[in-house]
């Protein structure tokens, strides 16, 4: 049996009384590292800048979600904030950097 085998019966054993090393030892090998980008945008042309990335998803999300019809059966969203300019979302960052 590999030390990883005995670890990983170890953990699977003391499952009940210790699940914090369970779930450490699960989230260490599930963690992922998505990348966004380059995005094409409604003309088809690659973009991969940040600015212009935050274009193309913006135009993106603007599209699908849109306000409720009066005929719709569907709820309308309640707003979070209030329409003070310092409630507002001013910009994001999109970074490949991760630690």
């Amino acid at each position: 049996m590999t030390s990883k085998e005995r670890i990983r019966k170890k953990l699977a054993k003391r499952i009940k009384i210790d699940t914090k090393s369970f779930y450490a030892y699960v989230c260490s090998k599930t963690k992922t590292r998505d990348v966004i980008g380059p995005l094409r945008d409604v003309s088809g042309n690659l973009v991969s800048d940040d600015a212009a990335m935050c274009d193309v998803l913006n135009s993106y999300f603007g599209s699908v979600f849109t306000k409720v019809h009066v005929d719709s059966n569907a709820p309308e969203a309640k707003l979070r904030f209030g329409m003070d300019e310092c409630d507002m979302l001013k910009d994001a960052e999109i970074s490949s950097n991760y630690t």
